[in-house]
C-alpha cells in the first residue's frame, strides 16, 4: 500500500533505494493517489487495515501521528494489533480494551472530516 508514487522522493539516498526495492518486490501495489496529499497517508492506513486480517504495529506509546490514527482505525475496526515497543523491547498483544485505554481520543481541529 502505497499513498502515492512520489512518497520516498524526500528520503535519503538509502531509504529510497530500499523504498524502491521494497515496492518492486510486491505481487501487488494499491496507490491511493498521484501526488502528495496528506490524506492519501490516512487513505493508505485504512486501506492496509481493510485488506489485513492481523495488524502488527511498532509504535512509542503516547506518541502522535499516523501510526497512532491507524492503530486507532484498527480497532475501531475490531483488529486486535500486536504491538512492538521500540522504547521497552517488549512485543505484547494487548486486549482491544487495553488498546481503547492506550491511545487517547483524536484531537479536535475545529475542521469537518474529510
Amino acid at each position: 500500500h502505497v499513498p502515492f508514487p512520489q512518497q520516498a522522493d524526500k528520503w535519503q539516498p538509502d531509504d529510497q533505494a530500499e523504498w524502491h526495492r521494497l515496492v518492486g518486490h510486491a505481487a501487488h501495489v494499491v496507490t491511493y493517489g498521484s501526488g502528495y496529499d496528506v490524506r492519501l497517508l490516512h487513505a493508505r492506513n485504512r486501506g492496509m487495515v481493510e485488506a489485513s486480517s492481523g495488524v502488527v504495529a511498532v509504535w512509542v506509546s503516547g506518541r502522535q501521528g499516523g501510526t497512532m490514527t491507524a492503530l486507532r482505525y484498527a480497532v475501531q475496526r475490531h483488529r486486535r494489533p500486536i504491538w512492538v515497543d521500540p522504547e521497552s523491547r517488549r512485543t505484547v498483544w494487548p486486549t482491544l480494551d487495553t488498546w481503547r485505554t492506550l491511545l487517547p481520543p483524536p484531537r479536535r481541529t475545529g475542521r469537518a472530516a474529510a
